[in-house]
């Protein structure tokens, strides 16, 4: 038993949470107030990873934290309202005007850490096999940027050995409900940096971009459409967790896998297809050869979630993470293929760059796939949020309201020389190394982690 503990915070990481949990209580043939209805084993599979069962019904294992209570109200007053337990939801409605100061160096923030601390002790206490946490959040307000960064924190202080993946959905680069959003972003995804195993990214534009292939274009996105597009790529990042599979890969083995770099852990991703009222050609059923095509084809429009050019970088590692009904001989033949084909958008210095697990599907005939990539085109976004916030900071604008709740320029300073240094890193190996620089790395794959070691 594998379990997982999930966190959400602040408005945009709610309202992801809860399509989240919609999601996966549907997969586990679960109602909306956790009382199982299904009809397989396969549904009952793996609940554990996400649910805690109790002698009426099964209880996420979670937590909603926030400064505000509207988005916990959503929750709560939706058909899910009953789904969760009463000491999930962590709020105190403080007005923070969208800055990360209150969130991260306010007492209000501080309390409301420690009493997740304390309710987080007791969870993990009586987990069997505990593997880590997994938060969604988004990075432009201040909750979403302070508390989850302060959460963040204490978190991997408290278990240190414990895997934190974060769902981060980050600033979109044309525009902004919020101006100071380049400050929050800033700030939180260097804590990022220093405290997340994998974040994977997400931006509401190319989240619209998929949503417009597969879509007549008078169907447009609601925000509901794209939290759900989040929350199966969130459930398929998870497959493997929960079921038997040919693969069969815990958190900290999936992410040895993806991650060749400790401090390389920004992973792209994309769900196909997205399901509904598709145009055309995507209304039949599609075979995983044709899926796999997609996340090569870049000349129709990227499948991936990335506002920026992915053919611009190079993939370091992928996992496809395949739904449905597939015949593994097969798919080891066309993966084969694929790392021949596609050889040249993969980096030269990792032998084996893709790994594939395949689980059953309990809400669809159909095959689906989820997939996770490090790109070195990471830096494209690093670099445009640097040049944002860049020109902001060297005019002082607003930097008096965040040094009035205690974020300091040198903070400031430190925070943004992170990202540049993590976008040169990711810049470095995009490039082809060298025999000297390649002699560096031992690239033999264990059968446990699976994990590409640097040789100092």
């Amino acid at each position: 038993m594998r379990e997982i503990l999930t966190v959400q915070i602040g408005g945009c990481g709610i309202r992801v949470g809860k399509n989240i949990w919609d999601q996966l209580r549907k997969e586990h043939g679960l109602d909306e107030n956790g009382i199982f209805i299904g009809m397989t084993d396969n549904e009952i599979a793996g609940i554990n990873t996400f649910f805690t069962e109790t002698p009426h019904r099964y209880v996420p294992r979670c937590f909603f934290i926030d400064l505000q209570i509207i988005a916990s109200n959503h929750v709560l007053e939706s058909n899910l309202g009953h789904l969760f337990h009463p000491e999930s939801f962590l709020l105190d409605p403080l007005p923070i005007g969208n800055t990360f100061g209150p969130a991260y160096h306010g007492n209000n923030g501080k309390a409301l850490s420690l009493d997740y601390m304390e309710k987080m002790r007791k969870i993990v206490e009586i987990c069997d096999c505990f593997q880590g946490f997994k938060m969604t959040h988004g990075l432009c307000g201040g909750t979403g940027s302070g508390m989850s960064s302060l959460v963040l924190e204490e978190s991997k202080s408290e278990m240190p050995n414990a895997q934190i993946w974060t769902y981060s959905v980050f600033p979109d680069k044309r525009h902004s409900d919020i101006v100071i959003q380049p400050y929050n972003s800033v700030l939180g995804i260097h804590r990022l940096i220093e405290n997340s195993d994998a974040t994977i990214y997400f931006d509401n534009v190319s989240i619209g971009k998929l949503w417009d292939t597969f879509y007549e274009t008078r169907v447009q996105a609601s925000y509901e459409d794209i939290n759900n597009i989040i929350a199966k790529i969130f459930s398929g990042a998870a497959s493997s967790l929960k079921n038997h599979s040919n693969s069969n890969f815990g958190l900290k083995k999936l992410t040895n896998n993806l991650i060749p770099f400790p401090r390389l852990h920004f992973l792209l991703s994309t769900h196909i297809p997205v399901e509904g009222a598709a145009k055309g050609e995507w209304n039949g059923r599609w075979s995983f050869e044709a899926l796999n095509q997609y996340l090569f084809d870049f000349g129709i429009g990227s499948v991936w979630l990335f506002d920026y050019p992915v053919e611009k970088g190079t993939f370091m590692t992928m996992a496809q993470l395949y739904r449905g009904t597939i015949d593994h001989n097969q798919l080891d033949t066309l993966m084969s293929k694929v790392e021949k084909g596609e050889k040249h958008r993969f980096v030269d210095w990792i032998p084996n760059h893709i790994f594939t697990s395949v689980t059953p599907d309990n809400l669809s005939d159909h095959i689906t796939m989820a997939s996770l990539a490090n790109s070195t085109a990471m830096s494209l976004a690093f670099n445009h949020l640097s040049e944002r916030f860049k020109k902001m900071f060297d005019y002082g604008g607003f930097l008096h309201k965040y040094e009035a709740e205690g974020v300091t320029r040198e903070e400031f300073e430190q925070a943004h020389s992170n990202i540049i240094d993590v976008s040169e890193e990711y810049a470095l190996y995009h490039k082809k190394l060298t025999t000297a620089e390649a002699e560096k790395y031992v690239s033999i794959r264990q059968t446990d982690i699976g994990h590409f070691r640097y040789q100092n």
